[in-house]
């Protein structure tokens, strides 16, 4: 079915295992089984869609610490299909637990990583440890610095709606996503070959 239907997706959350389908809070812990679910998702998916993890730790537990470089970007291994999901954004200091080990170097994690893959999530949370987080001003460089492509448009209604009072919404909205641009030669010579330049523009610069 995924194959089949690779047209219209365009990345897979994974989802359906440990508490709220978030790949937490196993009591065994054990990473060789979290290794063989992944692979295994990896291989029913179409080998050009990638598939997005919970947190941080899933991905560096799995294959290391060190973000993708230019080299191993695109190239199929497992690393470089591999992106992720925030599904607590701005709920609190540490996302309600996306970053549970050093926040900073977490975040430079994604920061560079996700020049190559897909960054989605929602948020969740409108209380009190929220407040400090979900403004426009840190919503808007948390997004840009993380390199956002994706975000869920109907939760948490508090938060989003927050975010349309205070006038951020439109700017969030043109730069979730990925829009194509263009550029031609003004002249080519006859006969000639001509360049043509093209650039997807987002949160990735």
């Amino acid at each position: 079915m995924l194959r089949e239907n690779a047209d219209v997706l365009a990345f897979l959350e994974a989802g359906f295992i440990g508490t709220w389908g978030e790949w937490h809070d196993s009591t065994n812990g054990l990473m060789d089984h979290t290794r063989e679910i992944v692979t295994k998702i990896l291989d029913v998916l179409p080998p050009d869609r990638m598939l997005a993890l919970r947190d941080p730790r899933l991905k560096t537990d799995l294959y290391g610490t060190a973000p993708l470089t230019p080299q191993e970007a695109y190239t199929g291994i497992p690393k470089a299909r591999i992106g992720a999901h925030d599904d607590c954004f701005l709920a609190s200091i540490t996302d309600w637990g996306t970053y549970t080990r050093n926040i900073a170097t977490e975040k430079a994690f994604y920061h560079q990583d996700n020049l190559f893959v897909p960054q989605g999530g929602e948020t969740c949370n409108f209380k009190e440890d929220a407040q400090p987080f979900i403004g426009c001003e840190n919503a808007l460089r948390e997004l840009a610095f993380q390199r956002f492509n994706s975000l869920n448009s109907l939760f948490q209604a508090d938060v989003l709606e927050l975010w349309t009072k205070d006038g951020c919404m439109p700017e969030i909205r043109r730069r979730l996503g990925y829009r194509p641009s263009g550029g031609f030669l003004s002249e080519a010579r006859r006969l000639g070959t001509a360049g043509v330049g093209y650039r997807a523009q987002r949160w990735l610069r």
